[in-house]
C-alpha cells in the first residue's frame, strides 16, 4: 500500500490499480503498464460490518 502526502513533490506511482479515500468516498483510478510492485497486492476481507483490504500475507511472484 502507498501512503501520500500533501508535501510530497511529483510522486511518481508505479503501474497499478489505486484507491484515494477522501472521508467516506474512494475513488478508484489505474496507472497503465506491467505491475511488478508487490505493493499492489491486496487482499479483500468480506465481512458483516463491511469490505476490508489489506496488504497480502503471502509473498507472490511478479
Amino acid at each position: 500500500m502507498y501512503e501520500l502526502h500533501a508535501g510530497d513533490s511529483e510522486p511518481e506511482l508505479a503501474p497499478g490499480h489505486y484507491v484515494l479515500s477522501l472521508g467516506t468516498q474512494a475513488y478508484y483510478f489505474q496507472v497503465d503498464g506491467d505491475i511488478t510492485d508487490p505493493r499492489q497486492c491486496l487482499e479483500r476481507v468480506v465481512a458483516g460490518n463491511g469490505t476490508f483490504y489489506s496488504a497480502c500475507k503471502k509473498a507472490r511472484t511478479y
